[in-house]
């Protein structure tokens, strides 16, 4: 949520869903903000990684890196669907215990 925050201008909206399936409960951060080219979408997730135009922003690249890995240690999964200039939607999927 903060990169949705960070990333979306004032004005620009901000959706979070909650969706309970049979065995997983979706979360989805949707934003309209800048998005993330299809290039960059696949290093995102690595640690320190910081796109090259943001640099002007605070942070050090471990937020989604941090929370890839403590959603995978839930046996659960994040996918990322964006697309620039349109915005981002990160879905979170963790098992329904």
């Amino acid at each position: 949520m903060d990169n949705a925050v960070k990333y979306t201008l004032n004005g620009g909206e901000i959706e979070i869903i909650l969706k309970k399936n049979e065995i997983f409960t979706e979360i989805h951060v949707k934003d309209n903000g800048k998005g993330i080219c299809l290039e960059h979408q696949a290093q995102i997730f690595k640690r320190f990684y910081r796109e090259p135009d943001v640099h002007d922003k605070d942070g050090l690249g471990i937020g989604l890196y941090l929370s890839r890995k403590i959603i995978e240690l839930q046996n659960g999964y994040i996918e990322l669907y964006s697309e620039v200039g349109k915005g981002s939607d990160f879905k979170i999927y963790l098992p329904n215990k």
